[in-house]
């Protein structure tokens, strides 16, 4: 089967549409796909590992230069090469939405008669729908409800994000496929999970994220501070603007906390492993994330996770029985959840091997993919449907 990816970034800093498309393709590609990425590819950006990885396994990977980023993400090479891909493909899965790749690959689909689906990658939660509605609204009358309707499946990576896509968009037929973690895992024994793994007298608190404002960064460390006679560290990775880092540091100062933060900046690989290899408890306090990959990768490496139901994949933290999760991003109610892992070891402990269980087991990228492929080889997936 000839399979068409089309995305709007393959950018490593664009976190988890990225790696999904490269680790669902690789995959595929392994089970004797033919498989064709099209992305547009803007001069700087940097591209993950697991891009080098798909291209091993046999994946084309076609990145048609851009002059700038923008929302559209348009140029006519990529017009081009989308033509060209989409017209000799059996299928097609359109990752992303409100940018012309989407966009665009949707009116090819209609005018060759090929099948798609779409994962919007959060985008159609209305956490997003209320930004920038004039935009969406234009959008939206260029094709994008047309692509929601005739759409053989509108996929999702957690129940929470299908159920919002069913509601506001009735027309759709939402199907949950979620999210993997990395096919070769960390290496941390069962009986360590949970542990303070750094061999000192402090329990290990790590956020690792883009530092941005949904992110609630500030609200991780306004719940620290009344917990400040506890043994803890915070360890900070990720990047964000000047502006946000600038307001997250000042207001670490203000709390008297400098000494007890470590900023760890961007991390990946082999850096992103020790960063979760050597904490105790992984900490993600956002008022809205479609899915949350991170969470999964603590989840995979043993440590209990506190997070908000805002979070999608705060669903499996509930699962696995893997950690805290809060009605609502609350300083007050995530400084109890976490002092509760810093005082009770054997919780901790307990609860960071339920996750890496879990983890190991129901989310791997195997899985999604055969998702897919039992999707793309359906009945109502032939030439024509849903167009």
């Amino acid at each position: 089967m000839r399979i068409v990816f089309s995305i709007a970034s393959l950018d490593a800093v664009d976190g988890g549409p990225s790696n999904a498309v490269l680790a669902i393709s690789r995959e595929l590609a392994l089970r004797s796909h033919d498989v064709i990425i099209v992305a547009p590819g803007i001069r700087g950006e940097r591209y993950p590992d697991s891009l080098a990885d798909a291209r091993r396994a046999g994946v084309h990977i076609s990145t048609v230069w851009v002059k700038r980023k923008s929302r559209w993400r348009y140029s006519l090479g990529l017009a081009r090469q989308l033509k060209a891909d989409v017209r000799t493909a059996d299928t097609v899965s359109i990752h992303g939405f409100y940018q012309f790749p989407a966009l665009f690959t949707y009116h090819l689909c209609r005018l060759y008669g090929k099948p798609f689906v779409l994962q919007p990658h959060g985008a159609l939660e209305p956490y997003q729908q209320n930004k920038s509605k004039v935009v969406k609204r234009v959008y939206m009358r260029l094709g994008g409800r047309g692509c929601i309707r005739r759409a053989v499946a509108v996929n999702s990576a957690s129940d929470a994000e299908a159920s919002n896509i069913g509601t506001q968009f009735p027309e759709a037929k939402p199907r949950v496929i979620g999210m993997g973690i990395p096919t070769v895992g960390p290496q941390v024994s069962t009986g360590d999970s949970g542990s303070n793994r750094s061999n000192d007298a402090l329990c290990h608190v790590l956020f690792l994220s883009r530092i941005a404002r949904k992110k609630r960064l500030d609200l991780l460390v306004s719940a620290l501070s009344p917990i400040a006679d506890l043994p803890w560290q915070l360890s900070i990775a990720g990047t964000g603007s000047s502006a946000e880092e600038a307001a997250v540091r000042s207001h670490i100062e203000k709390l008297g906390l400098t000494s007890r933060v470590l900023w760890l900046g961007h991390v990946e690989n082999a850096t992103k492993d020790r960063a979760l290899r050597n904490s105790d408890i992984f900490v993600l306090p956002s008022e809205n994330e479609n899915f949350g990959q991170v969470v999964t990768e603590a989840m995979a490496f043993g440590l209990p996770v506190v997070t908000t139901k805002q979070v999608g994949a705060a669903e499996h933290v509930l699962r696995s029985e893997g950690g805290i999760v809060i009605p609502r991003p609350d300083a007050e109610m995530l400084s109890s959840a976490i002092a509760t892992l810093i005082a009770e070891p054997a919780k901790r402990q307990s609860m960071g091997s339920n996750a890496r269980l879990y983890a190991t087991r129901f989310l791997t990228w195997q899985a999604v993919a055969g998702h897919l492929e039992e999707e793309f080889q359906a009945d109502q997936f032939k030439p024509g449907a849903g167009i």
